[in-house]
């Protein structure tokens, strides 16, 4: 039986974890008393008591469970995690904070339904699904599914936020999610840089169906359309990207700056 340890999360959450320091997550919180991610730190303050959000990607909780308590007993949270392993830790920390806003899908998710084969490695960070079916790392059958089975058997409703941290498998989770994204209006972060590389592909197909891309920038706690920053900031792990009428939302709350207002800091002369 795999050791267990207790942590916390940003002071107030417990989050039950491998005990061994090969783990990401466990080092990290160990080091740092939270996670390491700014966009965390964002999303804390982008989420509204009631709120709804799904975390695809979940791993061992971060997100999900900083979502939970953002969105309080009134709120509703989807984690999407597929390794039987990572899930399991995940149900103990969601039980343990006695999160009852936050439902555990134990699945893949693609652009049709099935099953396929899911490496399991020393960090469940990397955890990814095997294309090369003459693969000899280790790794267990899941569940496939789309994000458009999902809306249609949870009945989602108002979907404010939507994590994805899929490991290359971003683009085909969007194709199986065409109804979604038409319907529902979230900001979504998205992990661009995963370990094979920079997924340029996934920029252009949240482009494609009506998605502005966005990075934040951490120190105003707010993010700026990507474009208008590419030159001037360093690459970063995380972007978000969202329609119109969310990014409107988002400026009137000071969480979302506009091309003119990035445009008018650069050029204000320094006091």
């Amino acid at each position: 039986m795999q050791k267990k340890i207790t942590l916390p999360l940003n002071g107030n959450i417990q989050v039950v974890l491998p005990d061994s320091l090969e783990q990401i997550s466990t080092y990290v919180l160990q080091e740092q008393g939270d996670w390491f991610e700014d966009e965390l730190r964002f999303v804390r303050t982008l989420m509204e008591e009631g709120q709804q959000a799904i975390d695809i990607g979940a791993n061992y909780g971060m997100f999900t469970l900083s979502l939970a308590q953002a969105v309080g007993p009134t709120g509703r949270v989807w984690a999407i995690e597929p390794a039987s392993g990572t899930a399991a830790f995940l149900r103990e920390s969601v039980q343990l904070n006695g999160f009852e806003q936050v439902n555990i899908d134990q699945m893949a998710l693609s652009d049709h339904l099935g099953t396929a084969r899911l490496s399991l490695n020393d960090c469940a960070e990397l955890n990814e699904l095997i294309r090369d079916e003459n693969s000899a790392v280790p790794s267990e059958e899941v569940a496939l599914s789309t994000i458009d089975h999902l809306m249609a058997e949870h009945d989602w409703a108002d979907i404010a936020f939507m994590k994805m941290d899929a490991e290359g498998e971003e683009v085909p989770i969007i194709r199986g999610g065409k109804a979604f994204f038409q319907r529902h209006s979230p900001l979504v972060q998205f992990e661009l840089i995963a370990g094979h590389g920079v997924n340029h592909q996934l920029v252009q197909t949240f482009e494609e169906i009506g998605y502005q891309c966005y990075r934040l920038i951490p120190g105003l706690g707010a993010i700026a359309p990507l474009q208008v920053l590419e030159a001037r900031e360093p690459r970063q792990l995380n972007l978000f990207c969202c329609k119109p009428d969310r990014a409107a939302a988002l400026a009137a709350r000071g969480l979302l700056l506009q091309v003119q207002d990035v445009l008018d800091d650069a050029i204000r002369p320094a006091s």
